[in-house]
């Protein structure tokens, strides 16, 4: 029976970058596992693409990451792709009009995803805790929407986080002899740049005294000039790989649009190869759809075995504009902050932007023209990229001020009845979801009839800076009697999300209570709305 299955309650941490997202968890030992995706990483973009079942269909299907960003078929019936930090609304051309999600249903796919990709980790997995890590200057509404998305996506509580605490959290877990108390985070993401200064309270707490940043650096930049440097090369075997001509059929523009989607993957991957080759060798057969493959004239005209070789020296000389304006924003920034910089001597360069090189040179030298302007030293320490160390999952170990506890009404999940007055437990507490119970229940003839009296309880955690506490309480769900000289079977379930049902058969197979009773007591009226609205336009395979 399910409900003798060992149990497994761990926490998971989810980092949540500008363009990339990772996932980690502690394990037995206490140590911190990164999850590996689908695709072989453990870092995968924060993309998501809706794609139609069959064409006029009203119902679509979903993919995340790598085949979200980089779709390999352009002909499927796709219709968004969609990025979870610039977007909001997710416009959807499905039938018989298009469908329109909202951000907090966006994120709760995401979740979903999440949930399932650690599920194949950790088999035995109660519903687990969540520890995310969000920008600093994140508004009241935007805290609400992830915790509502959470919910939806099937986590049990969720812990928000700053990024810049998380990742001084990281690094002092990770350099535990450190004396250091303050410091300043500059973390580059693509196209961001945002700089955070940590300080450590009278009550042993860290807490950002200053935040500024720039959301428009044009970081996205760096793929670009890698992508140029590839058509330049690209260019001497074949003048129009990329270029569509005005006679271009149909199948041959999307084709060519497939090849873009190709070199932004590799350029992607090249630029940060150059952060530990001095050169990169690209095969231009790796630059070919599956249509290029098995066309036979292109296979006559090019050889496609042929390589060519990118420098990193000209990617960082193409990219000094760039490094320019990191290195005047980061000095624009640290002048005008309204705290005294000489109390903060460790920086941490964090961010997916970290390991593009000429990054941390150009992050140097801003600190050092603010060194001689302030007359004090502040000493950079490259941390690389903090999304692909955990960062939430190490801030789930260091409670209190660091975090915000947001209540997603959590529940134990027992499932109890009444029998005559006596309480008996169905369902117990801290089982592995889903779970489904069965029981017959008999009334004698001449007895009087048997009134079956479900309750769920609920354990729900107060928003506390010290303590976490449970409070327990009883809500009724239904009533089952139990006709005398008959007999009924009934059937609990409790799926992923927490919700209870409950079928009751009599003994010729009449259903009692017009089926199941689905309890979704702990979704209010516009999350239920929204629930129901996923569960109706998205197919889960």
């Amino acid at each position: 029976m399910s409900t003798e299955q060992p149990k497994k309650t761990i926490s998971i941490g989810i980092d949540f970058g500008t363009s990339k997202l990772a996932i980690s968890y502690c394990d037995k030992n206490q140590h911190i596992q990164t999850v590996t995706f689908n695709d072989g990483s453990s870092i995968t973009p924060a993309w998501l693409r809706f794609i139609s079942d069959t064409r006029n269909s009203p119902t679509m299907s979903f993919v995340v990451g790598k085949q979200a960003k980089y779709p390999k078929d352009e002909l499927n019936y796709d219709c968004t792709i969609y990025n979870i930090k610039h977007n909001g609304h997710a416009v959807v051309g499905s039938e018989p009009e298009p469908t329109t999600f909202r951000p907090k249903e966006i994120a709760a796919l995401f979740f979903k995803t999440l949930m399932n990709q650690i599920k194949m980790e950790v088999p035995d997995l109660v519903r687990p805790n969540m520890f995310v890590g969000v920008p600093v200057k994140m508004t009241a509404e935007a805290v609400q929407d992830l915790t509502d998305a959470a919910k939806l996506g099937g986590f049990e509580t969720v812990d928000i986080i700053t990024e810049p605490i998380a990742t001084v959290l990281c690094y002092l877990d990770a350099n535990k002899d450190s004396a250091a108390n303050n410091f300043i985070v500059i973390d580059i993401g693509a196209c961001t740049l945002d700089i955070s200064c940590i300080q450590k309270n009278v009550y042993g707490y860290y807490e950002s005294v200053y935040s500024d940043g720039n959301n428009d650096l044009g970081g996205n930049n760096f793929d670009a000039i890698v992508s140029e440097m590839i058509k330049e090369k690209v260019h001497e075997i074949d003048p129009y790989f990329y270029e569509k001509r005005p006679n271009t059929l149909i199948t041959e523009r999307l084709n060519k649009r497939s090849r873009l989607n190709i070199l932004k993957k590799v350029s992607e991957e090249t630029k940060i190869a150059f952060s530990t080759k001095s050169q990169v060798d690209i095969e231009f057969k790796y630059l070919l759809t599956e249509n290029d493959l098995k066309n036979k004239v292109l296979l006559h005209e090019f050889d496609f075995n042929d390589t060519f070789i990118l420098q990193k020296s000209e990617f960082i000389k193409n990219s000094q504009d760039i490094f320019d304006g990191i290195k005047d924003t980061i000095v624009k920034i640290l002048k005008h902050a309204t705290v005294q910089l000489k109390n903060f001597g460790k920086v941490i360069l964090v961010g997916g932007g970290a390991r593009i090189p000429g990054v941390k040179e150009a992050v140097t030298n801003a600190i050092i023209r603010v060194n001689k302007i302030g007359h004090f030293i502040i000493e950079t320490e490259d941390k690389m990229t903090a999304i692909s160390e955990g960062c939430a999952i190490h801030a789930s170990n260091n409670l209190g001020t660091n975090v915000f506890h947001h209540n997603i009404q959590r529940s134990s999940y027992t499932v109890g009845l009444s029998v005559g007055g006596v309480f008996e437990t169905v369902v117990p507490r801290e089982v592995v979801l889903p779970v489904h119970f069965e029981k017959m229940y008999e009334c004698e003839k001449g007895e009087k009839e048997i009134v079956l009296r479900f309750y769920k309880t609920e354990i729900e955690l107060k928003n506390s800076v010290e303590y976490r506490t449970n409070c327990i309480g009883f809500k009724h769900l239904t009533d089952v009697k139990v006709p005398p000289g008959d007999s009924v079977k009934i059937e609990v379930d409790v799926d992923l999300t927490g919700n209870i049902a409950i079928k009751a058969t009599l003994r010729n197979g009449q259903v009692l209570k017009g089926g199941m009773l689905v309890d979704t007591s702990s979704f209010d009226k516009d999350l239920l709305a929204l629930k129901r609205h996923i569960e109706n336009t998205i197919s889960f395979n």
